[in-house]
């Protein structure tokens, strides 16, 4: 378990609980938790505060886990990054657990990666951008994902790009958990900053995601409004 119970609070809207706030044991704001017509959003954040600036990030020594509440019917989830580049592959967003995987990264020629375990519990790259991540540069990446009968279908973004993939073969990946910034072992770093990171129950349409990215950095919160 990632926060104890008294280390969590929440806010009250119009007597209606609307948002819960996770803090780790220092009191650093971790998970903001936001309900929005039955849809479920969650959002990172550091000691900055509640609109953060820098995601948490993992080390070699230290691993900061989270529970997205991830599963494999359907999700989107996205982040601003920032990489200095290097010689191997450096890990955005890393979701592991139980065999399975659902990972986020660059690799060495500085493009843009999902992956996922294959049924067989090989290693599964599901979609590559054909365009390289500039270093030093702000960029978005961001990647949904829903489920077709026993089909899953992904789309990876890098800024104003959209790639698509799918596979009948992969583990389940439902309840892994989440490392920003490298694997959940803390190792495959960015080396870089990480800003805006968002959690989605739903696989937002390319429309919604371009919104995000058009949006810039510093939009802290995204809604997909349902009628």
């Amino acid at each position: 378990m990632l926060y104890s119970k008294d280390r969590i609070s929440s806010k009250s809207v119009n007597g209606t609980e609307k948002f819960k706030y996770s803090y780790d044991a220092s009191g650093n704001l971790g998970i903001l938790e936001d309900i929005i017509n039955g849809v479920n959003y969650r959002y990172i954040y550091d000691a900055a505060g509640e609109k953060g600036k820098n995601v948490l990030t993992t080390t070699a020594s230290t691993k900061i886990l989270y529970d997205l509440g991830i599963k494999k019917d359907a999700g989107t989830m996205g982040a601003w990054f920032n990489t200095k580049g290097g010689t191997t592959s450096r890990y955005i967003l890393a979701s592991e657990g139980n065999g399975a995987l659902l990972s986020l990264y660059l690799d060495s020629s500085n493009k843009l990666n999902l992956a996922v375990r294959d049924s067989a519990g090989g290693w599964l790259t599901l979609i590559t951008s054909t365009e390289t991540v500039t270093v030093n540069t702000w960029n978005y990446g961001a990647f949904t994902w829903s489920l077709s009968g026993t089909t899953l279908n992904a789309k990876l973004y890098l800024n104003d790009k959209v790639y698509s993939g799918s596979t009948a073969s992969f583990k389940d990946f439902t309840g892994v958990k989440t490392a920003v910034g490298g694997t959940i072992s803390g190792t495959y770093q960015l080396n870089g900053q990480l800003e805006g990171l968002s959690s989605y129950n739903t696989a937002l349409t390319s429309e919604e995601v371009n919104v995000i990215y058009t949006n810039g950095r510093g939009n802290w919160v995204s809604y997909k409004q349902s009628s």
